[in-house]
């Protein structure tokens, strides 16, 4: 619009020059292709930077893995970081598995093995025949035998890992059991103590020293038969030697009593003489029980078998006893068949137990009384029967005679002198032949000892 004209129009033209038109459009092209190629090589990159990263994680981790102490948990990454990052957490999950069971394996095999050497050692306690304790530094029971249960009371679960001084009141033992816990290098201690239900027990507590810890082995023997045959074996040689010194103080006193009238007067002389003989029998005698029961309790006591004429034995000692029946004025009668046999046997051992059998009637029957040996063949046997009018013995007492060194509580047997052995020598005797000494007796009215052998026939 022109100001006071009106209206106009303004037409402008120029002229295309089409060679150049042509010429940009291959360029354009180009560039496009160029462009689509970077996008594409920016895109590759980025791409492979993406994944280098989670292989440059997963070189990291492994890496850390070398140590084998290593917490597979820290060493996951993060899944975005790819497949390469998924599939390293799955080998890490898969290890960790592996590891775990291993670990279980191992846990279970440890167990076993700790198990089996508790058990072998449990084993080994109980194999040995006297109570075993192992005692730890805190005064606590960490083993026990059954045997040692059952010497202190007590069932074996209830007594590990508890107190000693809780199974043991003795105060002398729990005092031996702290020293040697306190001090390794103490000395092994014995003590006996006596108990109410159990006897005489033995602890014996030795210290020991394992790495740096302190342990105290304590052993418990049950000893009360041991001190009974102590006291037995003591009884029996104080009983031995006072038998032995009875005969041989006669002897002496005798010798010196024929010493002194040996010229003035023959009479006493021989009285003299004659107690000496006797008494040299009786020693004699004492001797052979004694080797006879010593031979026994060692289980030497052997029989040496030969040809026994019973006819020649039983008139040898109706022979041997005759004196002895005669100053007791005692009616001493052999009551035997026209013939006996010869049969194999011990044949001095055979007339040691008739000698004791004879020996024991003839002094325990009071003056005036009665002795009669008897003999008779039963079948394929030999019974010897010594019969007698003594004082008897009570049934309480009927086995009791046949135990070494008993005497009976009967008061007219206490001025008797015997060793309390030939009863129970001669019972052994029969036995050891295949026989046996049977007694039968009535308080007041005499005994009946009967020996009883199998015939054995000699051989031609």
């Amino acid at each position: 619009m022109v100001p006071g004209k009106g209206n106009a129009t303004l037409k402008i033209a120029a002229g295309v020059d089409d060679r150049l038109d042509a010429s940009l459009v291959p360029q354009t092209t180009q560039m496009a292709v160029a462009c689509m190629a970077l996008a594409s090589m920016l895109l590759v990159q980025r791409h492979a930077r993406f994944r280098l990263k989670a292989i440059g994680a997963i070189h990291e981790a492994l890496l850390a893995v070398r140590d084998d102490d290593a917490d597979l948990s820290t060493l996951e990454l993060d899944p975005k970081l790819g497949l390469e990052a998924v599939a390293w957490n799955k080998l890490l999950g898969e290890r960790q598995t592996t590891q775990i069971r291993t670990a279980i394996q191992q846990a279970k095999e440890t167990v076993h093995d700790k198990s089996e050497a508790v058990e072998g050692l449990e084993a080994a306690f109980d194999a040995v025949p006297y109570g075993l304790a192992l005692v730890n530094g805190k005064m606590e029971i960490e083993h026990v035998n059954g045997a040692a249960a059952v010497f202190l009371q007590a069932g074996r679960p209830s007594l590990i890992r508890t107190q000693v001084s809780t199974a043991i009141k003795d105060p002398q033992v729990l005092a031996a059991v702290r020293e040697a816990a306190q001090n390794p290098a103490s000395k092994r201690i014995a003590l006996v103590v006596e108990t109410q239900n159990l006897g005489s027990l033995r602890f014996t507590i030795a210290p020991i020293r394992h790495a740096e810890s302190h342990f105290v082995l304590m052993t418990i023997e049950d000893i009360t038969q041991q001190r009974v045959a102590v006291a037995a074996l003591n009884s029996f040689l104080a009983k031995a030697a006072h038998e032995l010194r009875t005969p041989l103080t006669n002897i002496r006193l005798f010798v010196e009593e024929a010493l002194e009238h040996f010229e003035r007067d023959p009479v006493a002389t021989s009285r003299c003489l004659n107690v000496i003989n006797d008494e040299t029998q009786r020693l004699d005698r004492s001797v052979a029980e004694i080797l006879s029961v010593s031979q026994i309790e060692a289980g030497s006591f052997e029989l040496r078998r030969d040809d026994v004429h019973m006819d020649e034995m039983l008139q040898k000692l109706k022979t041997d006893h005759e004196a002895q029946a005669k100053e007791k004025r005692i009616a001493y009668e052999f009551d035997l068949p026209p013939k006996l046999p010869i049969f194999q046997a011990d044949r001095d051992k055979i007339a040691l137990a008739l000698h004791n059998l004879v020996g024991n009637a003839l002094k325990y029957t009071l003056d005036g009384g009665r002795v009669v040996v008897s003999a008779q063949m039963e079948k394929n046997r030999l019974t010897v029967a010594v019969s007698d009018t003594g004082i008897g013995i009570s049934p309480e007492e009927i086995e009791k005679v046949f135990e070494k060194f008993y005497r009976s509580r009967n008061p007219l047997a206490t001025n008797v002198k015997g060793s309390g052995l030939g009863l129970p020598i001669a019972r052994e005797i029969a036995r050891l032949h295949g026989g046996d000494v049977t007694a039968e007796s009535e308080l007041g009215k005499g005994s009946t000892f009967t020996l009883i052998l199998p015939i054995v026939e000699e051989t031609t």
